[in-house]
């Protein structure tokens, strides 16, 4: 049965609960990763993560066998919200090229 990836996109960003920090400049998560997926061809992974920072903001890690080849720290929601909808993107196409989700955010009933 083919993934859609959209839907699972949209469902992590959903299932993401936020609250706003006393200075009320941009919300923090108060439950683990907002986005976290892998990508496996070939002997090759790709790992995707977008969590909340232990000082303030957003860290975007991206792994490449086993490799950090991208590390970015947010403070602003709106460049966390295009971020992810990059890593949506980059993950559309590399399943078109044959790449297959090793793991991904289950949903809770």
């Amino acid at each position: 049965m083919p993934v859609n990836i959209d839907s699972m996109f949209t469902w992590s960003l959903q299932r993401y609960q936020c609250r706003w920090d006393q200075d009320m400049s941009f919300p923090t998560s108060i439950r683990g990763h907002m986005f976290s997926i892998a990508l496996r061809q070939a002997g090759h992974t790709r790992k995707y993560h977008v969590s909340p920072s232990n000082i303030s903001g957003w860290d975007l890690t991206l792994l490449e066998d086993l490799r950090p080849i991208r590390q970015v720290h947010y403070d602003d929601w709106h460049r966390v919200e295009r971020a992810v909808a990059t890593l949506q993107l980059e993950v559309r196409e590399l399943t078109a090229k044959g790449w297959s989700i090793e793991s991904a955010p289950m949903a809770h009933s």
